[in-house]
């Protein structure tokens, strides 16, 4: 399954859609590079 997203005015394609139980982790440069500041973490 492909799904095509608009995240915070990116689009992003081709993003994993997994029903399990797993936990994903985004670093905090990860928020930097997208621009979101502190408060809105």
């Amino acid at each position: 399954m492909v799904i095509t997203e608009k995240i915070d005015s990116y689009k992003v394609k081709g993003v994993l859609v997994d029903q399990g139980s797993s936990t994903n982790v985004l670093y905090y440069n990860t928020f930097q590079k997208l621009s979101y500041k502190d408060e809105q973490m």
